[in-house]
C-alpha cells in the first residue's frame, strides 16, 4: 500500500457525497438484515450501549416511507429550498433498495408516529 501525499487540510476540503442509488439488488433480504444487525451489535458506542434497534424498511415499503417524506416536506418546507434541495434528495433516496434508521430504545412522540404508520411491517425492528 502507498502512502498518499494529500495533505489532510486539502482532503477535507476535497471531499464530497457520491450517491449512486439503486433498487436493483441481488443479495437476500435476509442478508441485508443481517449485515444491519451486526452492524448495529458490534459497532463501537460511547460506554458499549448499543442501541440494538432499527427501522429496516425494504422494497415498498421503503417507497411507502419516502413518499410520505415528500408528502410531509412539500409542506413544510418553503417551495423554493424544496425544489432546489429537498426534492432531488428525496427522489434519490426513494430510487435505493431500502432505508435504515437505527434508534435509541427510549423513543419520542415524533418517532414513534413514525413506527405506528409502518406497523403492517413483519419484523422492521431488530
Amino acid at each position: 500500500m502507498t502512502r498518499s501525499t494529500l495533505p489532510v487540510g486539502d482532503a477535507i476540503k476535497g471531499r464530497g457525497s457520491l450517491h449512486l442509488l439503486s433498487d436493483n439488488v441481488e443479495i437476500p433480504d435476509e442478508v441485508v438484515k443481517e449485515v444491519v444487525r451486526d452492524a448495529i451489535l458490534h459497532s463501537p458506542t460511547p460506554f458499549n450501549c448499543q442501541s440494538g434497534r432499527a427501522v429496516i424498511l425494504l422494497k415498498e415499503q421503503h417507497k411507502k416511507f419516502w413518499d410520505l417524506t415528500n408528502e410531509i416536506a412539500k409542506v413544510a418546507i418553503p417551495p423554493p429550498v424544496f425544489e432546489k434541495a429537498f426534492g432531488p434528495r428525496i427522489k434519490m433516496f426513494r430510487a435505493a433498495y431500502g432505508t435504515v434508521s437505527p434508534f435509541p430504545f427510549n423513543l419520542s412522540g415524533n418517532a414513534t408516529k413514525v413506527i405506528d404508520i409502518f406497523h403492517v411491517f413483519p419484523d422492521p425492528l431488530l
